[in-house]
């Protein structure tokens, strides 16, 4: 695999491309169907947001499932709720970083805010 740290079987690499061609497939549906909901002929932007959105929920609930199957509910609910965090964590990273770049710029309020949370990260890693 091009992109991966690891050694991947070539089991698994097909795993992840039939993975990847219904999840692709899904989305190419709900995006149509979005437009037939509003009367379009074509596919746009708000579209595919959505169609992305509700083939990512479908895929997480489907994710969740399997795992109360596999790991049983107690570790089950704490390996969701710890990539959950885990999301969480990169999205609010991806938003401070862009903020940072417009530094300069930003109210000393939110400049406050950004500090405690960058500290607060820190402290959490270094518990880790």
């Amino acid at each position: 695999m091009k992109d991966a740290k690891l050694i991947w079987s070539s089991d698994l690499e097909k795993m992840l491309e039939n993975l990847i061609s219904i999840l692709r497939k899904s989305i190419i549906s709900d995006a149509e169907d979005f437009a037939k909901f509003r009367n379009s002929d074509s596919v746009n932007a708000q579209g595919l947001e959505t169609a992305l959105y509700k083939s990512v929920m479908t895929l997480n609930e489907s994710n969740k499932a399997t795992m109360f199957q596999r790991f049983g509910p107690t570790q089950a609910i704490e390996l969701i709720h710890n990539l959950e965090d885990q999301a969480v964590l990169d999205v609010t990273m991806t938003v401070i970083e862009d903020m940072e770049r417009n530094w300069d710029n930003l109210p000393q309020e939110l400049k406050d805010m950004i500090t405690q949370f960058k500290k607060k990260k820190m402290k959490k890693d270094k518990e880790y």
